[in-house]
């Protein structure tokens, strides 16, 4: 993972916020597609509360990054300016860490060179040192194998560092849909499909002397499965659609979660394209789907008001972050739509967004039960003023616990670190998945 990634996951967990939708958080949605203005057009409706608002407008078009290369820092362009001119500060090095002393004081760092081979440089951690370790599991902050690393070393010095920054591999498969937080490991077209749909067989093209190389990855009862820009009945595994796979931990085959990405939209237009003429939640259907009833979203002191759309043989659908099968309107889907000409209820195109099913957690923690079962979550309540409400979870030995940010050691659930995830299905207090970070700057090693 190079630094611009690291970064970037950091500033996320810390400004982000959980959207109770198929889209995870509540960040800048990233699912690696162009997006759209999503308001209405010319202010036609004001924006609703936080789990009644659309994500982005996405024509999936856009592919994500299929590998990360890292660099040594003589390779690099010069550093670039930020906002208000405040330089960027790039690492001199950036790669996989391949081995690491027994005493954790010396790490051997494998780097890439666009101008050279690969090669090895040794690295020195002092008691200065500085070490942030992000996308890690309990009791895994320390310098380990296998985890990338952006060193800043000590002025005037070739091997010491003032700090690294060390990113692990562990993932929330909750978050995918969100590709800034949890970028995909393989982004690839699909070239088979396997009986019975238990794995599918990715393709990069070939070029030049190199041939095509196709790569099997292997479903289980676990994969999480999500479609999007795909058409009504669209939602199945399929040859041509784009997949973005995450895999388990420490498989090079076997995938925590897919999602695959079609071309219900076509192409996308330049620039942005027209906003919505309707936005809002799908709460009731008639005619095998042809008719929905769609809640806008209220005007402050109203209640919400509510519309027919009719769909045609001509309009054209997208269902976004729907899994196996559900590519087709169902009561609860988010909805945008953009009307035919001259009329004030036909659809000329509609775009289905399906919501998370689980509830999501969003907050500070405030305390930590001594055998680390329970958490005291303090969560403010923007739409009220800022209020604040606690909340009890349960961390269950299912629990699936990332860390990001945190100095050596800090992988533990911790007073003061921030929060956020989901609540297993059904559930109103039992954690699935918790990413937890630290908002401050961890302290010196």
């Amino acid at each position: 993972m190079n630094v611009a990634k690291l970064k970037t996951i950091t500033l996320i967990l810390v400004v982000g916020g959980i959207l109770g939708s198929g889209a995870g958080l509540l960040v800048p949605q990233a699912l690696a597609d162009k997006t759209e203005n999503t308001q209405t057009a010319a202010g036609k409706q004001a924006a609703g509360p936080a789990e009644e608002r659309l994500p982005p407008n996405r024509d999936g078009r856009d592919r994500a990054e299929e590998e990360t290369l890292v660099f040594a820092e003589e390779d690099k362009a010069p550093a670039a300016q930020g906002k208000g001119g405040k330089k960027f500060d790039p690492p001199q090095f950036s790669g996989k860490v391949v081995q690491v002393d027994k005493d954790g004081k010396r790490l051997s760092l494998e780097v890439s060179s666009k101008v050279e081979a690969s090669g090895k440089v040794e690295i020195s951690i002092t008691d200065k040192t500085k070490l942030v370790f992000s996308n890690v599991g309990p009791k895994e902050a320390r310098p380990t194998e296998g985890y990338s690393a952006n060193v800043w070393l000590e002025k005037d010095s070739k091997d010491v560092a003032a700090r690294v920054q060390l990113s692990g591999h562990r993932t929330i498969a909750g978050s995918i849909l969100n590709e800034k937080l949890a970028p995909p490991q393989l982004t690839l077209p699909v070239s088979a499909v396997a009986d019975g749909g238990k794995g599918i067989t990715l393709e990069r093209p070939g070029k030049g002397e190199h041939p095509a190389e196709k790569t099997p990855i292997r479903f289980t009862e676990k994969t999480r499965v999500f479609f999007s820009n795909v058409p009504r009945d669209g939602a199945r595994s399929k040859v041509g659609y784009e997949a973005r796979v995450w895999l388990e931990d420490n498989s090079q085959d076997t995938a925590k979660a897919v999602r695959f990405v079609g071309n219900a939209e076509g192409k996308p237009p330049k620039g942005k394209g027209p906003l919505a003429d309707r936005s809002g939640r799908v709460v009731g259907l008639f005619g095998n789907g042809k008719v929905l009833t769609v809640e806008l979203p209220p005007v402050k002191g109203e209640e919400p008001a509510k519309v027919e759309i009719k769909l045609t043989d001509t309009t054209k659908e997208s269902y976004h972050g729907v899994t196996a099968d559900g590519a087709k309107p169902v009561r609860g889907y988010q909805v945008q739509v953009w009307l035919a000409e001259g009329s004030q209820d036909t659809a000329a195109r509609v775009r289905f967004f399906r919501p998370d099913p689980r509830k999501s957690v969003d907050g500070r923690v405030q305390v930590v039960s001594a055998d680390g079962s329970r958490l005291t979550v303090e969560t403010v309540d923007r739409g009220k003023g800022g209020e604040a409400t606690t909340q009890e979870i349960k961390v269950t030995a299912k629990t699936q616990l990332v860390f990001f940010n945190v100095g050596p050691g800090g992988a533990k659930l911790t007073e003061g670190y921030h929060v956020r995830g989901w609540l297993v299905e059904g559930s109103e207090d039992t954690a699935e998945e918790l990413m937890l970070s630290r908002s401050e700057k961890p302290a010196d090693k």
